[in-house]
């Protein structure tokens, strides 16, 4: 009986404390979320261009608030004074928020850039350890009917292939579409050999010449947070000619499998 009630009691300082999660703002700690890790901006040439990044807080308030966000300069590539950064605004009476960043032309350039932002924790908010990863693009112009169709993929490096099988799906025809101007996707498995249960968008860009993958997540279950990422020597692509390309990027990003780690994969995609 004794454990009954210690278990009633458990449960229902459980329940107050989600209810109180739901006050008014009252200078306690309030939690910040950002909806979408790893964003990108895609900045035309000779243009500047904006993110808006959507934010969850876990209290809400009577009255606007401004939530501070400060850069990781140790990771972060996009030089200084080439974006402006606001603060995270909060309308009042609501638990969503939004975080606007610019960027100048003179900031982006065809290889990827990244601007590495946190939420600062103090007595009042906390972020937690949550990394906002903004790829950063220079863009030209593409028509929205190159590179799209269904393609035959193969991977063709590393060869063998890592541990004997594929990155993503191989030997295969995908459809590829055009998720905006310069963004392509197409549906996959990661590691479909070993342990992919379903299939993820996999998204690469047309930038300027050069085919960049934005770092994006897995869902192999090892180190799947952004373990996938732009390659070290970007493979190319011919605006005149889509009938052949070849993607390639870096796996295991993270290094969170370190017999992976920073492994150059490469596919090859030949248009039916």
């Amino acid at each position: 009986m004794k454990k009954c009630i210690i278990s009633l009691i458990a449960l229902c300082a459980i329940l107050v404390s989600c209810e109180q999660d739901k006050v008014i703002f009252d200078e306690s700690q309030t939690f910040v979320r950002f909806e979408e890790a790893n964003p990108t901006v895609s900045v035309p040439i000779g243009r500047s261009a904006s993110v808006e990044v959507p934010i969850t807080v876990s209290s809400l308030s009577s009255s606007e608030r401004s939530i501070a966000v400060e850069v990781i300069e140790e990771e972060t590539t996009v030089e200084s004074g080439q974006y402006t950064l606001g603060s995270i605004v909060v309308p009042a009476n609501s638990y969503e928020g939004m975080l606007k960043i610019d960027v100048e032309d003179s900031g982006a350039e065809s290889d990827a850039k990244v601007l590495v932002l946190h939420v600062p924790n103090s007595a009042e908010v906390s972020g937690g350890n949550a990394k906002l990863t903004v790829n950063v693009f220079q863009i030209c112009p593409i028509p929205n009917t190159a590179f799209v169709g269904n393609y035959y993929m193969e991977q063709i490096a590393p060869i063998p292939f890592l541990f004997g099988q594929s990155t993503l799906t191989h030997d295969t025809v995908v459809a590829v579409t055009a998720e905006s101007d310069t963004r392509r996707t197409f549906d996959t498995f990661t590691f479909p050999y070993w342990c992919s249960t379903e299939i993820i968008p996999f998204k690469f860009d047309l930038v300027c010449g050069k085919i960049i993958v934005p770092i994006q997540d897995g869902n192999c279950g090892c180190g799947d947070i952004g373990y996938f990422a732009p390659a070290v020597t970007p493979s190319t692509y011919d605006l005149d000619d889509d009938n052949v390309f070849e993607l390639t990027f870096t796996g295991d990003a993270s290094e969170a499998c370190s017999a992976s780690a920073g492994v150059q994969v490469t596919y090859r995609f030949t248009k039916q």
